[in-house]
């Protein structure tokens, strides 16, 4: 007598499993990602855009927050990637310093790293997105107004942040919330 097989092969299980326990982590590893000094998650700083994204932190002394797209769109296609980068600091006047050394590294052509940078402090925190150029213009100014509106910024705030436009030079942000 023979024994009735089971048409699937255990690989085809394995395979099963590990792609939906890759879905699930990537889902609750979004969810407990939470922008310091805020109580927003990371995926607010992106769900303006109309993209998916993966995202990936890094703890240390700094706290680097890695937003990119899910896979390439196609032959050719481009695959976005942006960081946030949060440095935390003893003091204000010592993130104040901070930023006033990197604003000063900003070149007047290319601006500090020829792609899209925003700069802002919050209390002893100093925040830094980055994009590439191949993020348009309006999509990073879409992230800047949710950090913006994230860590409280309001058109008074010292010092302004700074904007610098992709292959292009660095400026005080004057950005008003909507």
């Amino acid at each position: 007598m023979t024994s009735a097989r089971f048409p699937l092969s255990k690989r085809f299980f394995k395979l099963l499993f590990l792609s939906v326990f890759f879905l699930l982590f990537s889902v609750f590893a979004n969810a407990s990602c939470v922008i310091p000094g805020t109580e927003s998650s990371c995926g607010e700083l992106i769900s303006e855009l109309p993209w998916s994204f993966s995202i990936e932190q890094k703890e240390g002394a700094n706290r680097r927050i890695f937003f990119e797209s899910q896979g390439d769109t196609g032959k050719g296609g481009v695959h976005l990637k942006m960081i946030l980068d949060i440095s935390t600091y003893r003091s204000k006047k010592a993130t104040i310093d901070s930023f006033v050394q990197v604003s000063n590294k900003a070149d007047p052509d290319i601006g500090l790293t020829y792609g899209w940078d925003f700069i802002i402090i919050q209390e002893t925190r100093l925040y830094h997105l980055h994009a590439d150029c191949s993020l348009s213009e309006s999509n990073f100014m879409v992230m800047v107004r949710v950090l913006e509106r994230i860590l409280g910024f309001s058109s008074n705030h010292k010092p302004p942040p700074l904007l610098c436009r992709c292959g292009g030079g660095c400026k005080d942000s004057e950005l008003q919330i909507d």
